[in-house]
């Protein structure tokens, strides 16, 4: 519900719920997520709350997940990649970690790795039926294709030439 813009009505569910257990770590995971939201992006505490979490369960996959994010969004792609491995070491089926791990791919230019996840989705997707998934990966994979013939055609991948738009 936060990701929908219904962060205050995905917080009452999840009050209920810590109401309930409140050391469950899919609870404490889902409150970390609308207070990210609804907290404007503060990473510190963002930060804070994931390793404090980390500390409690550290073989969840989704707080590995998380933490890559957070590396990723702070630019720190080397470490972004150490807990989106562990993610997929963690869980290697869950289409949500092998999105990031393809996004984190695109950020390091591994272009082929990053093909080669977006076809793992597509594949997965047109099984499991999760259509609008597979749309969403192809359409992110005619992008990387694109960046990738694009780099290796003129033998830069400066993000800033790519982002302006130059051939």
């Amino acid at each position: 519900l936060s990701f929908i813009g219904r962060p205050d009505e995905a917080l009452w569910h999840i009050q209920k719920a810590m109401e309930l257990d409140p050391e469950l770590p899919s609870n404490n995971i889902s409150m970390l997520i609308v207070e990210f939201w609804k907290g404007g992006w503060n990473l510190p505490r963002y930060l804070q709350i994931i390793t404090d979490m980390l500390q409690a369960c550290p073989g969840s996959a989704e707080l590995r997940l998380f933490y890559a994010m957070y590396f990723f969004i702070m630019g720190n792609l080397k470490q972004a990649m150490v807990e989106i491995s562990l993610a997929v070491e963690l869980d290697p089926y869950a289409p949500e970690i092998k999105s990031r791990l393809m996004r984190i791919y695109f950020a390091r230019k591994e272009y082929e790795k990053c093909l080669g996840i977006c076809d793992q989705l597509i594949a997965e997707a047109n099984r499991g039926g999760t259509q609008n998934l597979g749309h969403l990966v192809r359409s992110g994979k005619s992008h990387v294709g694109e960046v990738g013939a694009r780099a290796r055609r003129d033998g830069v991948c400066s993000a800033t030439r790519l982002r302006a738009g130059l051939p």
